[in-house]
Order: structure tokens, then C-alpha cells, then sequence
């Protein structure tokens, strides 16, 4: 069955995390330019002296940008009224928002496309798990307090699937590996073992990350990260919520429109 996305977000309210992101901004493009969707907002923080409002308006102003200034322009539309800048930080709890940009969106956002991500491939354990994980445990709290949500996107890593041996056919499912720290027999679950690792000194969660990365044949705490939050979005309850876990390989230059080359 094939899935039209301005179709299915036709009218829809959405919430973007990563934005001005290499990945985000092309994704932000695509619905200003390709949707119709209602209301886009974009989740960001302050950073280097600019609010998350003139950081968006910087990217807005960027050549990824310019089919919709053309459209703009010659009077066909002005989509850029329909996006809007959220100051905030999954870093912190309750995602860093305001207590009514939380109650504006909790009673407008119907679907969730999650792409903010710490992408560094060999962060200590901490920081990817602090970064990623607990990033996307505050979004996915937050999102439990939005009634009209239907959708939520995740994005992913193809490299989750690296504990598979060579040639294997990957199925489109959320992988389980074997959690246990050295020393002990005892299976952990996701939520288990992040805790753990968050409650050790850093080289001792750095130390028994890569024991587990080493049975499992992960090369980059990155992916670890990523699987170990793979799980958590399969396990949380959203009643009614359609839940797509995007796993892309290697991401590079924009091949066609609005901007070929474009990195």
C-alpha cells in the first residue's frame, strides 16, 4: 500500500525536532513545500547569542529555501507563515518548554517527527545515551499529553542492524540483544542498563558499554544509543498513535530539488 505524505499530512499540525539540522531542514522543506500540512513547529534551543526564532529565520533565508521564496515572491503562496519556532531543549526535563507552549501543542499536534540526534560516532556512552535516549524519553512524555497525536516518526540508524552477521537479511523489526553487565548473569532491559550505565562513573560505563558492544559487534556507541532507543519507542504506550522507526544508511548530498548537491 503506497503512502502519500501530503496526503496524510494534509491539515495535520506537526512537531519537528532537529530542524535546523542537516536532515531536519531538508525534511523542513519538503513540508513547507511538498505538504499541506496546518502548522509546523520547530523544537529548538537557543545558541551562539540567537533564539530559536532568529536561528530558524536564518535557515529560512538559506538557498535550501529559495523554491519557496520564488513561490513567495511571485505571489503564489507565503509558506513560510505556517512554521514556527518553539524554544526548547530535549536535553531538559519537560523538553525545556514553557508551560503554554506545552498547552499550545498539546491540544494542536497531531503528528511527531522526531529527527534531533547527537550524531557523534564514538561519544562517551554518557553523552550519546543522555543525548539520544533520554532526549527521546522527554519528547515521548511529552508527546503522552497530546491528545489528538496520530503519528509519530523516529529517526533511526541502518547500523543498529551491525550485531547481524554478514549478509544477513534485515527485517523490518526492533532487535533484542542480550543486556548483562560483567560480572552478572542477569538480563537487563533497555531501561535497566541506561540507568546503569548513567549511574557509573564515566570510565566505568564507558568500559562496560564496550563490553557489550564487543559481544554484540557494535562499533560506535552512536548505534548503540540508537538501538537501545529503538526499543524505548517500541515499548512506550501511545494508545492510537502509529509509530515508524526510519532506519537511513549514510546520508549525503540532496540528488534532485529544491537545491541538487545541497549538504
Amino acid at each position: 500500500m503506497l503512502v502519500s505524505p501530503k496526503e496524510q499530512l494534509a491539515g495535520a499540525t506537526v512537531l519537528l525536532t532537529g530542524g535546523l539540522g542537516f536532515l531536519g531542514s531538508v525534511c523542513l522543506e519538503q513540508l513547507l513545500r511538498l505538504t499541506e500540512a496546518k502548522r509546523i513547529y520547530v523544537l529548538a534551543r537557543s545558541k551562539k547569542g540567537l533564539t530559536a526564532t532568529q536561528r530558524l529565520e536564518k535557515l529560512l533565508c538559506s538557498p535550501l529555501f529559495h523554491l519557496l521564496h520564488k513561490d513567495a515572491s511571485c505571489g503564489v503562496r507565503n509558506a513560510f507563515s505556517r512554521v514556527e519556532a518553539v524554544e526548547g531543549d530535549l536535553l531538559m526535563p519537560g523538553c525545556g518548554l514553557s508551560d503554554a507552549d506545552v498547552a499550545r501543542m498539546s491540544h494542536q499536534v497531531t503528528v511527531i517527527i522526531h529527527c534531533a540526534a547527537d550524531l557523534t560516532l564514538d561519544a562517551r556512552v554518557q553523552d550519546t545515551l543522555r543525548a539520544n535516549y533520554c532526549g527521546t524519553r522527554e519528547l515521548l512524555s511529552l508527546a503522552a499529553q497530546m491528545p489528538h497525536l496520530t503519528s509519530l516518526v523516529f529517526t533511526s540508524t541502518y547500523y543498529v542492524s551491525n550485531h547481524l552477521p554478514r549478509n544477513s537479511i534485515v527485517k523490518e523489526e526492533i532487535h533484542q540483544l542480550q543486556l548483562t553487565l560483567p560480572g552478572s548473569s542477569s538480563a537487563l532491559s533497555h531501561s535497566q542498563f541506561v540507568k546503569c550505565l548513567l549511574t557509573f562513573p564515566r570510565r566505568d560505563a564507558d568500559r562496560q558499554a564496550a563490553a557489550v558492544m564487543k559481544q554484540n559487534n557494535f562499533s560506535s556507541t552512536y548505534a548503540l544509543g540508537k538501538l537501545l532507543t529503538e526499543q524505548l519507542v517500541n515499548d512506550v504506550g501511545l494508545l492510537g498513535v502509529s509509530k515508524v522507526i526510519v532506519r537511513p544508511s549514510l546520508i549525503s548530498a540532496l540528488q534532485g530539488q529544491p537545491y541538487p548537491g545541497w549538504v
